[in-house]
């Protein structure tokens, strides 16, 4: 004998989710952000405002100073131009794995079809990390 569920019950089920989606026990959907990037450094950019990390790279930050060949220079600002370039003004694509302790969402971004956190580690600009 199949005993069928009551309203209740049904009700219950269904605020418990929402309850523990909303407390952020339950991950929310992964969050897409697309558009027109400004590079802040080698591994965070701006997307209509909202700043983005790129996930599982660390780049040097854009007012580091690096030694090559006994002198310095301007490494961060590099990484920076290196990625600034790369993207040049074409739509970028990030989707989201999380969000950081500051708020910014930490994402994998694409050129097209191409893994822009990738593309900094293989050229030099940024570490892989995780």
């Amino acid at each position: 004998m199949r005993v069928a569920p009551s309203w209740t019950m049904v009700c219950a089920i269904v605020f418990s989710v929402l309850a523990l989606s909303a407390s952020g026990a339950v991950p929310a959907a992964a969050e897409s952000l697309a558009g027109q990037a400004s590079v802040i450094d080698g591994d965070t950019m701006e997307i209509h405002g909202q700043r983005i990390r790129l996930f599982g790279i660390d780049a040097v930050e854009s007012r580091q100073r690096c030694i090559r060949g006994g002198k310095q220079w301007n490494c961060g600002k590099d990484s920076a131009f290196a990625l600034a370039d790369r993207i040049g003004r074409s739509a970028i694509d990030c989707r989201s794995v999380e969000r950081d302790c500051y708020g910014r969402l930490v994402a994998v971004c694409f050129k097209g079809a191409e893994d822009l956190n990738r593309w900094m580690v293989e050229q030099g600009w940024a570490v892989a990390y995780r």
